[in-house]
């Protein structure tokens, strides 16, 4: 694409609209200019998983991220030891947080959460960081999607005294 081909992806670059790419570097909204899958490469070994496969035509190119072994579901994960869906519902809730890269992030926000409500900062400054970041927000998302934690008002989401508290069915699941 642009010239460019795999064996050069991630070693130099060709911006696709250069009228935009210009403004947006007048903007001082550019930081390194082609060192995304660079960048993207290093993380992948830090983490460590493996490095993503590239895809690529004359027109497109396409980034795949595989898991690692050890991030895979197992059989156990997603059938379950009990009966029924809801078994197999919270089986793979509790799966999905232990595999995710944030899983860590998301267990010790229950682990804060057992013993009072708090709210967001305060879940960050439990967790050791200087303020609330993208993974903390991603993570209490998580959470309340998996229905794991809730808000201690409901009616009132955007409050700026609401706090998160673990619902009665991870309470149940301690």
């Amino acid at each position: 694409m642009g010239g460019l081909t795999l064996e050069t992806l991630g070693t130099r670059s060709i911006p696709r609209n250069p009228l935009l790419f210009g403004m947006m570097h007048r903007m001082n909204l550019v930081e390194k200019v082609g060192s995304g899958l660079l960048s993207i490469r290093q993380m992948c070994e830090a983490y460590p998983c493996p490095p993503p496969r590239i895809e690529a035509d004359a027109d497109w190119y396409r980034i795949i991220f595989s898991r690692s072994e050890a991030e895979k579901p197992t059989a156990v994960d997603q059938v379950g030891t009990k009966s029924g869906q809801e078994s197999r519902q919270e089986s793979r809730q509790e799966s999905g947080l232990e595999s995710g890269p944030e899983s860590k992030i998301a267990q010790s926000i229950l682990k804060a959460l057992e013993t009072q409500p708090l709210q967001r900062a305060d879940i960050a400054k439990a967790l050791g960081h200087g303020k609330v970041s993208g993974a903390i927000d991603r993570a209490v998302k998580e959470l309340m999607n998996n229905q794991l934690i809730e808000y201690t008002l409901p009616e009132k989401p955007n409050s700026r005294l609401q706090k998160y508290r673990l619902t009665e069915k991870k309470k149940r699941f301690v």
